[in-house]
């Protein structure tokens, strides 16, 4: 049967979180019943490998838009890649699959104009976001191949917006190959176009630090110096048995953690109809966010001018900066529209009314040394949080997500947000229009229709959190925002209430993915239509086999925390659960509570927590406290500078609220557990809890101080870990100077010594810290593996499904 809501709300005022629990262990002794349900064994219910190995997993829009109309697509049963058109509803071959097999392809992209496939092989994975790969060009009318220098190992290869030209990265060094024609010379550009793993993580989300202006002339490039960077290091193994791994070797990676250096980061850009013209220096606004600062978007606004944003360390300070790349002819600067940090005279005819986006014929002869508008970043009450800006049709106008005050004390909300150039070049600010309002909270811009001049967004509708939309709104205003899926229904009938989109490449056409509450399905959309022109994706496969199976079912509801806030509660029941209290069913609470994270969402699922409940008649708990994204900023911020404090607290009074309020819950068979930021607020929950309202707890991958993660990360939350800062709000949120909290309750502690984003060396730390204190655990290494223990997952959940087993009083037993 469908996934079905029940929708309860708990008003529980609670005026001292310490009142709460004293209230809530009463009830536990007052409940005292203990009757233990037998393990479900019904035919439908999920198997632990059937939900760990991906097998119920859905497909979303995997398509590559080339055109307004057209994309490019994988056949799933020939391996053909295939071009769709939208005007004529059919598909044709663009390549036969031999040709990639030819080979063994991990990777392909078509170049702009149609005529060149570029091929990636021989992928080899690098730390978290960074891969290399070997490259070769297959000629579509030619039907030959090229290889993109010589067949090296590359760590980054990009086309052009236009022709098909390409520039690639090959041991930090760039190079520019002007045609992707057999023989055409690959010129060495510059040094350092890759991203360390530092910027990889944390800013820019990939492993390219590469940026082609929109005609292609021009390409803007980071560059990142960690010459003083610490190193982190760990073992690697090998095979077991082999000779080869006789001794393990010792990996090193650059490494800065809060209070460290940081890599050295600056921007270029070059001339690559002219690369010997030499390099541009764009030089960061060093009097406003300091020396030590951030690089976080680098985006084109037009043919010349290119938008950056900077921030200072501990990004609550940044600017939004436009340059131009004509060189002033003197020092090879860009013209920063900062009248801050201007320095240089303007000269007699910069002081007309201009700004961004005007002829850059007439800018360069006039604007030798011009400052013009800037737009600042600032956050007192918390972090920034950096959306890259996007320009229209003219580059005059930008588009970006900014927190709004929606005013009656609810304070800032995320929203689509104008930014046009002031009328005057003294002016220090460009003018600020929001165009989106309401306790709703803008995720994402999709782009700007610049032919009808609307912008087209996700969002979350009003004060729901777990569902999102895509919406457009007139730039210029003049009308309100209007919902392209709110319309929309499942293939089961229900509405759509989580809706997200992929636009073609003038937004003339999209494909609409609903994901929930159902299994998802696509439908291809002429934009503004409410009317599908097809139904591209139905997920056939998962319904049939999902068909007649017992799915959880799903129970709402919100309790009040400290200061005015309410969370959000979701359980995930077993099927046909027996709520009157005669029955009691242990609860497993799922966590991560990492700074704007959310759990609850209303995407179709079916993992780990439709096992347990269907299979273990567990319910699974998910918990959205404060601290927790898309409720706006004070919900947010209120974990600011002191994370594992009020989340983990959140998570301990909710619980016990929902102990005291739903009788079918057993309070002495109670658990927590999470990955990552949810490794370390379990852990954070059972040393805190001294009510102990949680027995038994599950930290995978966890960061046990801050003072060992990553200093990106960890700054923007905490600070720094001086005394003149926030060292205290540091100490506070060690769980390694909390392990008496641990005493007397079961904790399992996994990790792989691999881990390149949170370090083994944090389980290790905490081991230590409750050895020390004669505090027993469990503890489980993976030698080799990294954050997601890809290859170890069946392991890792079968562990765990023992544990639970042993601390809920179950069968030990699993069905596989």
């Amino acid at each position: 049967m469908g996934m079905e809501h029940l929708t309860k709300t708990l008003f529980l005022v609670l005026s001292k979180l310490e009142t709460l629990l004293k209230v809530c262990v009463l009830a536990v002794v007052w409940l005292g019943i203990d009757a233990r349900p037998p393990v479900n064994r019904a035919q439908g219910a999920f198997g632990l490998e059937e939900v760990i190995s991906g097998e119920l997993s859905s497909v979303g829009f995997s398509g590559t838009w080339i055109s307004g109309t057209q994309f490019l697509y994988t056949d799933r049963n020939t391996g053909d890649i295939l071009k769709y058109d939208l005007l004529t509803l059919s598909s044709s071959v663009l390549v036969e699959r031999p040709v990639l097999d030819e080979y063994r392809a991990t990777s392909y992209e078509l170049s702009a104009d149609g005529l060149y496939l570029l091929i990636g092989y021989d992928l080899q994975a690098g730390f978290r976001h960074s891969t290399a790969s070997r490259f070769v060009i297959y000629d579509l009318t030619n039907r030959s191949y090229s290889p993109v220098a010589q067949g090296d190992l590359l760590q980054l290869v990009r086309l052009a917006p236009v022709g098909n030209a390409l520039v690639f990265v090959l041991d930090n060094d760039i190079y520019y190959r002007s045609s992707s024609s057999f023989g055409a010379e690959e010129k060495r550009v510059t040094f350092n176009g890759v991203t360390g793993i530092f910027y990889n993580e944390e800013v820019l989300g990939s492993g390219s630090a590469l940026w082609f202006s929109p005609d292609g002339s021009y390409l803007a490039f980071a560059t990142f110096n960690d010459t003083n960077v610490k190193t982190a290091s760990y073992f690697h193994y090998g095979q077991p048995g082999s000779l080869e791994s006789q001794y393990s070797e010792t990996v090193n990676i650059r490494y800065p953690k809060p209070g460290t250096t940081n890599p050295q980061v600056s921007l270029h850009l070059v001339d690559l109809t002219d690369p010997s013209s030499g390099l541009i220096n764009i030089p960061a606004p060093v009097d406003v966010v300091s020396n030590d600062h951030i690089l976080y978007t680098v985006d084109w606004i037009n043919d010349y001018e290119v938008s950056v944003i900077w921030t200072n360390r501990v990004q609550n300070l940044g600017l939004l900066q436009v340059a131009d790349s004509i060189p002033d002819g003197i020092s090879g600067l860009f013209h920063w529209y900062n009248p801050v940090s201007c320095t240089q005279p303007l000269t007699e005819m910069s002081t007309r009314n201009i700004s961004w986006g005007v002829n850059a014929a007439e800018k360069k002869a006039t604007l030798i040394n011009a400052c013009l508008q800037v737009h600042e970043l600032s956050e007192t009450a918390g972090w920034l949080d950096v959306v890259p800006p996007i320009p229209d049709a003219a580059g005059g106008r930008l588009v970006t997500i900014l927190p709004q005050d929606q005013g009656q004390g609810f304070g800032n909300y995320a929203q689509v947000t104008l930014l046009s150039p002031s009328p005057s070049i003294r002016d220090a600010l460009a003018t600020e229009t929001p165009l989106t309002f309401g306790r709703s909270v803008v995720t994402y811009i999709y782009g700007w229709d610049k032919i009808n001049d609307i912008i087209y967004y996700q969002s979350t509708p009003e004060n729901e959190p777990s569902q999102r939309h895509v919406y457009g709104v007139a730039a210029n205003g003049s009308s309100a925002p209007y919902c392209l899926s709110c319309g929309v229904l499942t293939l089961e009938g229900r509405a759509c209430l989580y809706a997200s989109a992929s636009f073609s490449t003038d937004l003339s056409h999209l494909a609409l993915t609903c994901s929930g509450p159902d299994p998802p399905h696509v439908s291809l959309y002429e934009t503004g239509s409410d009317s599908p022109l097809v139904v591209w994706e139905t997920n056939e496969s998962l319904r049939q086999k999902i068909e007649g199976r017992d799915l959880p079912e799903i129970l709402d509801t919100e309790v009040d925390v400290p200061e005015g806030f309410r969370a959000k509660a979701r359980l995930w029941l077993p099927p046909g659960a027996d709520t009157s209290g005669v029955t009691k069913y242990p609860m497993l609470v799922y966590v991560y509570a990492g700074p704007d994270s959310v759990q609850i969402s209303d995407a179709f699922t079916l993992g780990w927590g439709a096992y347990l409940t269907t299979n273990r008649s567990i319910i699974y708990g998910l918990i959205d406290g404060r601290g927790s994204g898309l409720k706006g900023d004070k919900m947010k911020f209120s974990v600011y500078r002191r994370l594992g404090t009020v989340e983990i607290y959140d998570q301990i009074a909710v619980t016990a609220a929902l102990l005291d309020n739903f009788p079918f819950i057993d309070s002495t068979r109670t658990a927590i557990w999470g990955w990552s930021y949810g490794g370390y607020a379990t852990a954070m929950t059972l040393a805190r809890d001294t009510a102990r309202i949680f027995k038994c707890g599950v930290s995978v991958a966890p960061v046990t101080s801050w003072i060992y993660y990553d200093s990106i990360y960890t700054e923007r939350y905490m600070g720094l870990p001086t005394p003149e800062d926030n060292q205290q709000g540091y100490n506070d949120s060690d769980v390694t100077r909390l392990v008496e909290g641990f005493r007397g309750k079961q904790f399992y502690l996994l990790h792989g010594n691999a881990d390149d984003n949170v370090h083994y060396l944090q389980a290790m730390v905490l081991s230590r810290a409750l050895e020390l204190s004669n505090i027993l655990f469990r503890q489980q290494s993976y030698p080799d593996e990294n954050h997601s223990l890809r290859s170890v997952l069946l392991h890792v959940y079968g562990s765990m499904d023992q544990f639970w087993a042993q601390c809920f009083d179950l069968d030990q037993f699993s069905s596989y």
